[in-house]
């Protein structure tokens, strides 16, 4: 609705819009209508100038629009330019409640300060220029909350102005608004209200101020209220004349109150409205007895001022004019009654036309007519015009002044009175500048005039750029080869000054005949710029210097001659060649990269070295030169060697069938000498053989050649035999040589057991200590010790008495990741009795958890049962899952469990698809782009068949194509936008994004045709072929009928989409069918399992009734208990310390109990806050303690003379924890509570044991209970009646006595019974269900496939429609021809 009335308001004001655009517009618009939507009760306040309301008690505001970055909406603009408030309530005779706010907007200094609409031309509205609020109405509605943009009240009797002597200004300096509730009724549209202004205005209307602070009615007159309130606002907040020239401070005694006789500021000037009013101007007043005018004296302001100030009131003294019409020469009156209107009556200065009257009146009154007749007037027509030019004033000038550059000096003449005015005659300027500091003055004089002489300053600066400057030491400049060249620049305009200019860039150029080098360096920002070139590279011949030549010029500026300088580029100093030679019995001078043939085996001594620069000077060797030498051969270079230009020796390799290269360089290589050493055979001189190992294993072959001299002998290998050493003997002419090799046991191969176990056990027992033996093939013992050997049982196998299991124990090792094999042991496994003590869980840990496959098969183990997972299903959406295993015996155990963590990833990837099910496409054959989209923004991406993400490792294109149905024939394809049959689309990490995809226009094709879009992806490294995606979509050519075609196609597919519903429901009637089906077999499940216990079906009834009765018995049979009643409860309140725990023996329960009795009613609480809560409750009186700050140790510490898990000594008594004999019915909370309590104390049999004990450990011991009622501290004290506990009886609270065991038994079996009845009701009720739906199902079946077969027909029909649509236009074209 607010949109609509937007655009009326704005077609309506359409010519008067300015410097605004239409959607700024929008947003202002929407945001004043929805203003305390946006920003809440009190606005966009920006300053909080009152103390408004923040409780229109019956306004509902929720924001619910994001606007709040709009700041010029009108609210906003008249909530921050308010400076007080009037709050008031109007109450109706029907009991209507209107909240009403009036916001003052002050004139200040020198306009109104009332806020103008940004949007609209001001005279739109037809403003009064005095007035601020002009002829707009007051107060805009709002109906909870939102603004009611066509009902507007123009305002109250009590708040327009009636005689009252404030301004009339002041009566438009304000705005209002008025909140209603919903009963006050609006339009439909909610553009206007119904009749507010009507309810408002009739005489029951009750209308009272609201108190700002306690925000409750004020008694009193709403009027006098309001005046009140006006008089105040223009008397603090209005700055309507500004005082100026203060004179001084004055007393006034006459005709002024006592209170108000000082002080008195006094002031030469003022100025009001754009108007000054100076000492000696002759002004006219308005609202008194009669035209008075005079001359101003000065003016007079109430208050302690001391220099020029704004307010509003003040006095004016003036001197009545003409002096001989008034007795009264001198006169005070209000500023307020200057006629502002009037104009200068006696010194005409402003330049115009007037017309003076000259009118005769009667002496007591002014009436210009007496007895009927008027009275004679004169009228006297005269213009003003300028006078000659007195003066001048100097225009500005421009700020971007130049040297070089012409400029203007605009001069405007003045008469006497500042008009502007025609300069004399044959006038001739004459200017003169002077330097002062950073700027020039410059003065023009105009002789001939009055006041002829005008100064100006001016900043100059430097011109354009006209010649360049390249300052250097020396001509030619020199420099070193490989350094850079630096120049100062100076760039000067035509009077030698340095200039700067933006974009200046100087250029420089170094050539020669061979290569260019340039340097760039922007100038424009410094007066003396060092311009840097590159290195200058240059071939040195011969060691002499070169010439080159450096060209400077500006490209920008052609204007300015290019400048040039010599370079004399020096030989550098720097090393840049190496010799070497040596010194040894033959001097041999080397050359870089030289082929050196040298004896094998033989030194190349005295080797040295020498250094030069690029002008042939030998360089001298340093340490700091020394140490940047290096060799390529020997580690251990002697520095001091190198010093003095000697290298190392280099010895030449042995092996003559290669060439070694050798390197000598100098900083990195940056200088480098090279040469290859070939070695060349001596003489032969014996035989010498060299094994590569003295060892070899059996069965190995030897690693490596054995080497004789030229000679190489290859694949020795000893195939059988026993451990032990070898001699080999190779001979050659008359040389022999003999080596010894080593022959060890083979490569371990298999196991061997020199003593089997015994082949039946008892789970527990340790199994009899057997020998095996590490082995090669040939039966010989390894002494390899790091194999590890592995016994593995084989899978159980449960016989049919559950008694014993059947294993074979395989031994298998491991070596250095090998296996090897072992022998197989038959044993016999007999259950353990007891109950189990751990619960494990075999699963693949690395296996792959694919979503929708098989979990692998995994088991845990109860007592004497093993039960297999197999072939659980895995989620068919991907994430991480915790699967939790666990088992509980009986009650009184805790509970054994196992979790273990799968991550389910996505299968396999296997088919193409849209993140969201895409409607049938239909285009046609036309030019609007609209009704040629196939697709917009479908994100295509690889799942695999459960839809989850499967191709984030996938790249590649999906290639997008148009093709007719298969079971169709083929025909006319449409084609794609930019007529290409193919389109491809980047498929990124398994993703493709298509942002629009559309057929081109006019596009080819039959009408009414049915065609897919086949979207196929093409990657690479697949591991499975992908599915390609289908879209089918319907081309039409027939223009008249688009939108028929379009809507038989949405009601096609509303109909497809209920003849899928039909299947649904008949698929979940199948469902609900199999269940109650297999709700028959729980009474066989039932009977097996009684079968098993041992029981009939027949005797259920029995056997229930027995198993109650002995659970009745054992609940009614006494038994100890904790003696304390609660009477406390709370979320995070638990129990007292008594009730967390059983204790089945007496004599135990005595004891623990006496050692705990200052904490048996202890209340304990899951946290802090509780127990300080509960502390507080009872006034202090009650013991607490809090889980959350309890210490207690994770791992239970072995007995004192148990370390490092072997006993120190036997011994006797059975020495136990104490908290060992406690019962637990909650071990989450029970266990840390007497961990913290208890701790380590210890229970033994009697006293004697427990100081034996002590005595025996000679280690920290904690306390020590007994079953006799002793006690030995920590510090081993005992004796005496406080360590001693009295008799059970005696004691004031004791532990509580469990249920028997079988207990828990009985509970189970009765529950089960139970069950099992229900279980037997269940199927009795199941076949009856069974039954009586059959019929409903057969019903409602019946009724939905004649709905399936209506809506098949339907199909048919609108396919029929369809076709008969593309006949209709085949023959229209034909018809056309």
């Amino acid at each position: 609705m607010f949109m609509s009335w937007f655009y009326q308001r704005m077609n309506s004001r359409k010519k008067n819009r300015r410097n605004r655009t239409f959607t700024e517009a929008k947003f202002s618009t929407g945001c004043h209508i929805y203003h305390y939507y946006i920003h809440g009760v009190n606005g966009n306040c920006k300053a909080d100038i009152s103390p408004t309301s923040d409780d229109f008690r019956r306004i509902d505001i929720v924001v619910r629009m994001n606007l709040r970055e709009v700041e010029d909406d009108m609210q906003t603009l008249f909530i921050n330019a308010a400076k007080d408030t009037f709050e008031f309530r109007a109450t109706t005779p029907d009991r209507g409640i209107v909240e009403g706010l009036l916001r003052y907007h002050p004139f200040l200094y020198d306009k109104e300060t009332y806020p103008e609409d940004p949007f609209v031309y001001q005279d739109c509205f037809k403003y009064q220029k005095s007035q601020a609020r002009g002829r707009r109405d007051i107060f805009q509605c709002f109906w909870n909350g939102r603004l009611i943009p066509y009902t507007a009240i123009s305002g109250f009797d009590w708040c327009q102005k009636k005689g009252f002597k404030l301004p009339e200004e002041c009566y438009s300096r304000f705005s209002g608004v008025l909140f209603t509730d919903s009963k006050f009724h609006v339009s439909a549209t909610k553009l206007k209200f119904m009749e507010l202004e009507k309810q408002l205005k009739q005489p029951g209307t009750h209308f009272t101020r609201i108190c700002p602070i306690q925000k409750c009615p004020r008694r009193g007159d709403i009027q006098k209220e309001f005046t009140n309130w006006l008089q105040n606002c223009h008397k603090t907040l209005d700055k309507q004349v500004e005082f100026i020239d203060y004179k001084g401070t004055v007393k006034r005694p006459e005709g002024q109150p006592k209170k108000k006789q000082q002080p008195w500021a006094v002031f030469s000037s003022i100025k009001q409205h754009g108007r000054r009013y100076n000492a000696g101007d002759i002004v006219m007043f308005q609202k008194t007895p009669s035209i008075l005018c005079g001359t101003v004296v000065k003016f007079f302001l109430h208050g302690n001022h001391k220099g020029d100030t704004f307010a509003t009131g003040g006095d004016v003294e003036i001197k009545c004019e003409p002096e001989g019409l008034y007795e009264e020469i001198i006169k005070v009156l209000p500023i307020a009654k200057i006629d502002k209107t009037a104009t200068d009556e006696k010194n005409f200065r402003t330049l115009g036309k007037y017309t003076l009257t000259l009118s005769t009146v009667l002496n007591d009154n002014i009436t210009t007519v007496y007895g009927g007749r008027e009275l004679p007037k004169y009228k006297h027509e005269f213009t003003i015009q300028e006078g000659d030019a007195e003066s001048f004033s100097v225009g500005e000038l421009s700020s971007s002044l130049r040297v070089g550059e012409p400029f203007d000096i605009p001069l405007q003449m003045k008469d006497c009175y500042n008009h502007p005015t025609k300069p004399p005659p044959n006038i001739k300027p004459a200017l003169q500048s002077t330097w002062v500091i950073n700027h020039y003055d410059l003065k023009v004089t105009l002789p001939g005039l009055k006041d002829d002489t005008q100064t100006t300053k001016i900043s100059l600066h430097p011109g354009n750029p006209h010649s360049l400057l390249v300052k250097s030491k020396t001509n030619p400049v020199e420099v070193e080869n490989g350094n850079p060249v630096s120049f100062e620049i100076e760039v000067h305009d035509e009077a030698g000054n340095i200039t700067r200019f933006p974009g200046l860039e100087v250029h420089c150029q170094v050539w020669t005949y061979a290569d260019n080098h340039e340097g760039y360096r922007n100038s424009s920002a410094l007066d003396l710029s060092e311009l840097v070139t590159k290195p200058v590279k240059e071939k040195i011949v011969n060691g002499e210097p070169q010439i080159l030549e450096a060209r400077f010029e500006i490209p920008s500026q052609k204007q300015v001659a290019p400048v040039t300088r010599q370079l004399m580029v020096m030989p550098s100093k720097q090393i840049s060649r190496m010799e070497l030679f040596s010194q040894g019995e033959e001097e041999l001078v080397l050359k870089n990269n030289e082929k050196i043939k040298w004896q094998a085996g033989g030194v190349l001594e005295k080797l040295f070295y020498k250094l030069y620069d690029e002008a042939g000077r030998e360089v001298p060797i340093t340490a700091e030169i020394a140490s940047n030498i290096k060799v390529t051969w020997g580690t251990d270079v002697d520095q001091r060697n190198l010093v003095n230009g000697r290298l190392p020796d280099l010895q030449i390799p042995t092996h003559v069938d290669e060439e070694h290269l050798y390197q000598v360089s100098y900083q990195e290589k940056k200088v480098s000498f090279c040469f290859k050493i070939v070695p060349c055979p001596d003489e032969p001189a014996g035989l010498k053989v060299t094994l590569p190992q003295s060892i070899v294993k059996l069965g190995e072959t030897l690693s490596g050649d054995i080497s004789n001299s030229c000679i190489v002998a290859i694949g020795v290998r000893f195939p059988s035999g026993s451990p032990g050493s070898r001699v080999i003997c190779f001979s050659y002419k008359d040389y022999t040589e003999n080596v010894v090799l080593e022959v060890a046991a083979g490569v371990p191969s298999q196991l061997k057991l020199v003593s089997e176990p015994n082949q039946v056990r008892y789970k527990g027992k340790k199994i009899a200590n057997s020998f095996l033996f590490l082995c090669d093939d040939w039966g010989n013992p390894s002494p390899d010790e790091n194999i590890n050997v592995e016994i593995k049982p084989s899978p159980v196998t449960l016989t049919v008495s559950l008694k014993r299991w059947y294993y074979a124990l395989e031994f298998k090792g491991s070596l250095k990741g090998k296996s090897i094999p072992g022998p197989s042991v038959n044993l016999t496994l007999l259950p353990d009795p007891n109950k189990p003590v751990r619960l494990s869980v075999d699963y693949e840990k690395n296996g792959k958890f694919c979503a929708g496959g098989k979990f692998p098969g995994s088991y845990f183990i109860k007592i004497t049962f093993v039960f297999y997972y197999r072939e659980e299903e895995i989620p068919t959406r991907v994430g991480e899952y915790t699967v939790e295993f666990s088992l509980q015996t009986n009650k009184k155990e805790d509970h054994l469990w196992s979790q273990i963590s799968v991550n389910v990833v996505a299968n396999e990837p296997v088919k193409l698809e849209p993140d969201c099910q895409q409607q049938t496409p239909v285009v046609f054959y036309c030019t609007e782009m609209a009704n040629r989209i196939l697709v917009e923004n479908m994100t295509l991406k690889i799942t695999d068949q459960f839809g989850n993400l499967a191709g984030q490792n996938l790249n590649g294109t999906v290639s997008i194509s148009i093709k007719c149905p298969e079971e169709e024939r083929s025909r006319i394809l449409p084609l794609f936008d930019g007529k290409t049959k193919t389109i491809s689309v980047k498929l990124i990490e398994g993703s493709a994004l298509i942002n629009s995809l559309a057929i081109m226009e006019n596009s080819p094709g039959e009408n009414g045709s049915r065609y897919i879009l086949h979207f196929k992806p093409e990657v690479t490294n697949a591991p499975t072929s992908l599915n390609l995606f289908e879209l089918p979509f319907h081309f039409y050519n027939d223009t008249e009928n688009q939108q028929k075609k379009v809507e038989l196609m949405k009601k096609k597919d509303e109909l497809t989409e209920s003849v899928k519903e039909c299947d649904k429901l008949f698929d979940k009637i199948r469902n609900e069918k199999d269940l109650l089906k297999s709700k028959t077999s729980v009474c066989d499940i039932c009977s097996l399992l009684f079968l098993c216990v041992g029981y009939m079906l027949s005797s259920v009834a029995l056997c229930l009734e027995q198993k109650t009765s002995e659970l009745e018995t054992i609940e009614k049979t006494p038994r100890r208990i904790f003696s304390i009643h609660r009477n406390f409860s709370g979320p995070d309140i638990l129990e007292m310390v008594g009730e967390l725990a059983f204790v089945a023996d007496d004599d135990i329960a005595r004891v623990i109990s006496w050692q705990l009795q200052g904490d048996m009613d202890c209340i304990i609480t899951t946290t802090t806050e509780a127990a300080q809560k509960h502390y507080e409750d009872t006034q202090g009186n009650q013991q607490v303690m809090a889980l959350d700050s309890m210490f207690v140790y994770q791992e239970d510490r072995p007995l004192p003379h148990i370390s490092n898990r072997q006993e120190l000594f036997k011994p006797s008594g059975n020495p136990t924890f104490a908290r060992k004999h406690l019962i637990y019915p909650s071990l989450l909370f029970s266990l840390p509570v007497f961990k913290n309590l208890l701790g380590d104390t210890i229970l033994m049999d009697d006293l004697i044991s427990a100081t034996n004990y002590r005595k025996a450990n000679r280690i920290q011991c904690p306390t020590i209970l007994t079953r006799t009622g002793e006690r030995v501290s920590a510090k081993g004290k005992f004796g005496g009646s406080q360590n001693r506990a009295p008799p059970i009886d005696r004691l004031k609270n004791v532990f509580g006595a469990p249920l028997p065991d079988n207990y828990e038994e009985l509970k189970e079996q009765i529950d089960v019974l139970h069950r099992y009845c229900a279980a037997v009701e269940e199927i009795e009720k199941a076949e009856k269900d069974h039954n009586d739906h059959s019929t409903k199902w057969f019903s409602e079946i019946l009724q939905k496939e004649k709905e399936k077969d209506a809506m098949t027909k339907e199909l048919e029909k609108i396919n029929k429609q369809l076709g008969m649509f593309s006949i209709c236009f085949i023959f229209l074209i034909f018809e056309l021809i």
